[in-house]
């Protein structure tokens, strides 16, 4: 079914058989199909499926790509327009390092997520700009930042449940599942 839709140049089914291909789910493990389907799939308009590919690479999942590969999808899912590729790419300059993220890419990214909304992109810039993680540190405008995800009277959800997940995985602070 996968492969005639597929053949439709349907971008969710690609992606969706890129994954088989890795796992071998109903069809033989097959890499390099996988990955040219990953790509086939962010030229039809996903660049999430790219995303996924990365983060597969970073994690040594099914796949066996050196991880500047991942860096190089990431940034392309990026133009593309993918969120979950910048937070990715801020998170491992800021906590990982695998990635060789130059310091102005993820500063640069990290704005851009903060002034879309996104309390994830916030709270990477917080933590850069407080701890001068990549940028002259200025606790002032790290508190600025932090001002916008708390409402008068109360903490947003989103802010919330990115503190909360971040508590729970360790993401950036020390690991506390009770807290979070």
């Amino acid at each position: 079914y996968l492969l005639r839709v597929r053949a439709l140049n349907a971008a969710s089914a690609a992606r969706a058989l890129a994954r088989a291909y890795l796992e071998g789910a109903g069809v033989p493990v097959n890499q390099s199909s996988a990955e040219e389907l990953y790509r086939q799939a962010a030229e039809l308009g996903e660049p999430e499926a790219l995303t996924e590919f990365a983060e597969l690479i970073i994690e040594g999942k099914q796949v066996n790509r050196p991880v500047g590969v991942a860096r190089s999808l990431l940034e392309t899912a990026v133009f593309q327009g993918s969120i979950r590729a910048a937070q990715i790419l801020v998170h491992d300059f800021l906590f990982g390092r695998r990635l060789d993220v130059p310091a102005e890419n993820a500063i640069l990214l990290a704005e851009q997520l903060d002034q879309a909304g996104d309390p994830r992109g916030s709270f990477y810039l917080y933590v850069a700009l407080s701890t001068g993680s990549g940028v002259d540190r200025n606790t002032h405008r790290a508190d600025d930042v932090v001002g916008r995800l708390v409402t008068p009277g109360r903490v947003s959800a989103a802010a919330l449940l990115s503190l909360g997940r971040a508590l729970r995985d360790g993401d950036g602070v020390p690991q506390n599942p009770i807290l979070a």
